[in-house]
């Protein structure tokens, strides 16, 4: 499978939690404003394509068909500011086992709660389907393939799966990982040879540059793709973001890191590629202006930025379900296509909201509890 189709197959990863400006508490709203935007643009053309594609396309405008398509390029918009958030929320913390510990139990609590229940109800209604429908082709889900999906690890091992979107988040937890580990190589090595600022930079750049070079070229090869290397260089590079924002990196080391991805990009003719420095300079240019703790701070932006990770998880299968019971009404017809196509996004965004209000909101609380109080500086 191509890069190009793997993206299209499924949405987008997990959204981050609500990042804080280091000096003056304020939330980076920029950042929650693009998860918004990454959110809207992947249920929309997910929800597009899915049922009534065809006919959508009949009767609407051109803008709209071209929206459609781009749409999916949301998965890297939240893959490069998945990297910037987390660098981020890691800048000031020296690596140590109950450290990390710590950070990955309240990253999880934060994710899974919620992905787990929407696991179950996928599994519900797959095996429903299968009990209703005696020509419903796809098998209800083994235990054993619902526990792996459960623990990310079904692209790894190669077992279906059950909730369309979650590949991101097999990708997103091994960021996470291995994010941890490099940084915990840079705090010894830096503290081993008692590196200066220079020296600092260049340990950070050395220990980044092998992984993200390896990424670019496992890029576009099908075997690699259950793997979250293939795709590090996104999170590599917001976290490159942060860094360089930190002043930990030079500005020049950021861009020649982009100039490499791009010239990739080109080279491999892969747009998808070529998303991942645009993404990351407007990340850089708003902070540059002080654009993360101002712009897209409107109402709109910050609710859908809200409720991202619980739209993210819901809106592939309720919206098609919402379809499909259109086209088993009013058939395939233009007219009412758009309107069971509205009402398909009205209610992904509906199921969204409680999840987020009675199970998201909750999680986030219990999760911040465990935040140390006091963390010993890198």
């Amino acid at each position: 499978m191509t890069t190009e189709a793997m993206i299209a197959e499924t949405p987008t990863a997990p959204p981050i939690p609500m990042a804080r400006a280091e000096s003056s508490g304020e939330r980076f709203v920029f950042i929650d404003g693009l998860r918004a935007i990454a959110a809207v643009s992947v249920m929309f053309g997910h929800l597009y394509r899915a049922e009534l594609g065809p006919t959508l396309d009949r009767i609407c405008p051109g803008p709209v068909r071209f929206l459609a398509d781009q749409a999916d390029h949301g998965v890297q918009i939240f893959f490069v500011i998945s990297g910037f958030v987390i660098a981020y929320s890691l800048r000031n913390m020296r690596v140590n086992a109950g450290g990390a510990l710590n950070f990955i139990i309240r990253r999880q609590l934060r994710l899974d709660p919620l992905y787990w229940l929407c696991l179950f109800g996928a599994t519900v209604h797959l095996f429903i389907q299968t009990k209703i429908h005696a020509d419903f082709q796809e098998p209800p889900a083994s235990f054993s393939t619902f526990l792996l999906n459960a623990v990310y690890l079904q692209k790894i091992l190669h077992r279906p799966l059950i909730l369309n979107v979650s590949w991101t988040l097999c990708l997103e937890v091994q960021f996470y990982l291995l994010y941890i580990f490099l940084l915990l190589l840079i705090q010894r090595l830096i503290a081993r040879a008692g590196a200066e600022r220079r020296g600092r930079a260049a340990i950070h750049l050395a220990i980044m540059a092998v992984p993200l070079i390896f990424s670019l070229w496992l890029h576009g090869r099908a075997w690699a793709q259950p793997y979250f290397l293939f795709a590090w260089y996104y999170f590599a590079l917001g976290a490159m973001v942060f860094w360089t924002i930190q002043g930990l990196i030079p500005r020049s080391a950021l861009a020649a890191t982009a100039a490499v991805i791009i010239g990739c990009g080109i080279w491999q003719r892969d747009t998808y590629v070529l998303w991942c420095p645009a993404i990351a300079a407007v990340v850089y240019g708003a902070w540059s202006v002080g654009g993360l703790t101002t712009w897209l701070k409107q109402g709109i932006f910050q609710y859908f930025g809200r409720i991202s990770y619980s739209l993210y998880l819901v809106h592939f299968e309720i919206g098609k379900e919402v379809l499909k019971l259109g086209i088993h009404c009013t058939g395939k017809r233009p007219g009412p296509a758009v309107i069971w196509f509205l009402l398909s996004l009205a209610a992904s965004i509906g199921v969204a909201h409680l999840l987020h209000v009675m199970v998201e909101r909750p999680s986030m609380s219990v999760a911040a509890k465990l935040k140390p109080k006091t963390i010993k500086p890198a």
